[in-house]
């Protein structure tokens, strides 16, 4: 993800909320990331939803129309993700 050219920590806000329909979301333009208090509980669903969420970010970035889709390009960017992590790419 270093090479994706995402914007620094410092100007995501990253929040924690009790949403029960998902286990995070990215809200663009400020970028946000929210994560479900009530979905992850451990530092292993944490990384892989931040991940996750990070994914729509770099699409959302790139002016891609259908950033907020799982599509084939985002398992293309998960793939990515799970073989540098070693993540099983079928959880992400």
């Amino acid at each position: 993800m270093d090479r994706w050219r995402l914007p620094p920590s410092k100007d995501v806000e990253f929040k924690a909320r009790a949403l029960k329909d998902v286990y995070g979301l990215y809200e663009a333009d400020p970028h946000v990331i929210t994560i479900s208090t009530l979905k992850v509980g451990h530092l292993d669903t944490l990384v892989k939803t931040v991940a996750h969420e990070m994914v729509h970010l770099k699409r959302f970035l790139d002016k891609d129309p259908d950033w907020t889709q799982h599509d084939e390009r985002f398992l293309e960017l998960g793939n990515q993700i799970s073989a540098v992590m070693g993540f099983d790419p079928k959880e992400f």
